[in-house]
């Protein structure tokens, strides 16, 4: 037996827009984490070269500086012990104290540079001057001593023959400890100069690479994404051509039954007894009726709408309220159609019909058994631009939660009732499609107010569409 193969061929391409939209979501994934991967890096390698520069800076400000400072210290102090010295020796009157301060200087200043990070070439120098720097204070003690004992001869000698020397010599180590800094100092800051140029250099050139990645990336990912949303949109569009085929192929084999069961039913006497049996049928047939052609105004309401045409708003609500004129006198419910303005709407009689109908039947349908006033009231207001009408009812209201998603496909507020829970479903498509509006304003068990927006057509349109 042969297969059906326009319905598997319409399944089979939607199967196929599934899997695609897949992969071009799993390619928008993997261009984000490319873009952010490359950012990240870039970041790092910023990080990294300015610690660089940092270790370089600071070999200048905690290295350099600070002995160059303790050298001068050093340098000053001994100058000025040389001279105490001599003044002492020519016989002026020099306070030891005096002495004595320039002593301590002298020795906390080499004991600060001694704690400090030697460049390289700094050791040897200062395994010359200090010696020296040592040595100054046990001279300067050696003058004072004869300068107490009154010998100024002898204090005069040793300062010209030994501390002049000395700290001459010192002196002399002590420059080369503050140029071998200097120049050290010099090349740490320019070398971070350097680095920061370089890095500023790449820095710029990682930020303009992945400025461009991720501008390829972002195409990418809006061309995956307008390719999924291509592939959704066919997807549905096949998916609503099955269903609409399926529903009326169905439908057409429904009718006969359908028209047969009527018929013996209005034959049988009623106290026959297979008049049961054949109602039981009946209904059964018509439940299946009522849910095909719910699932083919469904399917069908996803088509484009029509070009420039109207529809008079008093016509095609009066037409949808005398269609539902046997179901709502049957549920007990007052249909009311209050004033409503000769305005024409940017949508053809068929679809407000529609629209109108679906509001005002779910309306009856969900009116419960035990209410005392069963009103179901159809209003319009004339805007500007659009037409609202309203469709009220007195009937249980919409749940707080169920208020969002009530106009999406397959959602019924009471399970109970009969049907696939497309009449909303297809009333939002057919209002979204004309350019229009939709929402519902309701309180539990305080009924419900459901409304819908259409363009109004000019009065330009409405003339020409006359002629």
């Amino acid at each position: 037996m042969d297969r059906p193969r326009g319905d598997l061929e319409t399944v089979e391409p939607a199967l196929g827009a599934s899997r695609t939209t897949k992969r071009h979501l799993a390619v928008v994934l993997v261009c984000f984490v490319l873009a952010a991967a490359s950012f990240v890096s870039a970041t790092l390698f910023a990080d990294s070269r300015l610690a660089g520069i940092a270790r370089l800076t600071h070999d200048a400000s905690d290295n350099a500086m600070p002995s160059l400072a303790e050298v001068g210290t050093m340098r000053r102090e001994l100058a000025n012990i040389h001279l105490a010295l001599e003044q002492a020796a020519e016989g002026h009157e020099v306070d030891p104290v005096t002495i004595d301060e320039h002593v301590r200087e002298l020795r906390d200043a080499q004991r600060a540079y001694e704690s400090l990070p030697q460049f390289p070439g700094e050791r040897p120098a200062w395994a010359a001057a200090r010696p020296m720097v040592e040595d100054v204070p046990r001279l300067a003690s050696s003058v004072m001593a004869q300068v107490r004992a009154g010998a100024l001869r002898e204090a005069h000698a040793i300062v010209t023959q030994e501390v002049a020397p000395v700290e001459a010599l010192a002196d002399a180590s002590l420059l080369e400890l503050r140029r071998i800094n200097l120049e050290q100092g010099t090349l740490a800051a320019r070398r971070a100069d350097s680095a920061w140029s370089r890095v500023r250099v790449v820095s710029i050139a990682l930020d303009v690479a992945c400025a461009a990645l991720t501008a390829g990336l972002a195409f990418l990912a809006l061309r995956s994404a307008r390719r999924s949303v291509a592939a959704e949109v066919r997807r549905a569009n096949e998916l609503d051509a099955f269903a609409a085929r399926v529903a009326h192929d169905i439908r057409g084999p429904l009718t006969p039954p359908l028209f047969a069961l009527q018929q013996l039913v209005r034959d049988l006497a009623p106290d026959s007894p297979q008049r049961p049996m054949v109602e039981r049928g009946l209904r059964g047939l018509q439940r299946a009726n009522v849910l095909v052609r719910d699932l083919l105004m469904f399917a069908r309401a996803a088509a484009a709408p029509d070009g420039d045409v109207g529809a008079l708003l008093p016509e095609a609500v009066a037409g949808a309220v005398q269609d539902l004129e046997p179901e709502a006198s049957a549920a007990g419910v007052r249909v009311e159609v209050g004033e409503l303005p000769a305005r024409e709407v940017s949508c053809s009689p068929g679809v407000l019909s529609s629209i109108v109908g679906n509001l005002v039947g779910n309306a009856i349908k969900y009116m419960p058994a035990a209410a005392s006033t069963r009103l179901v009231c159809v209003r319009a207001y004339e805007g500007a631009e659009r037409v609202r009408v309203e469709v009220s009812d007195t009937g249980p209201g919409v749940p707080d939660k169920e208020q969002k998603r009530i106009f999406e496909p397959y959602v019924r507020a009471d399970a109970s009732r009969p049907g696939l829970g497309l009449g909303l479903a297809t009333v939002k498509r057919l209002v979204l499609a004309h350019r229009g509006a939709l929402g519902v304003q309701s309180r539990s068990g305080m009924g419900s107010v459901f409304w819908f927006e259409l363009p109004a057509r000019p009065a330009a349109a409405r003339a020409t569409g006359g002629e």
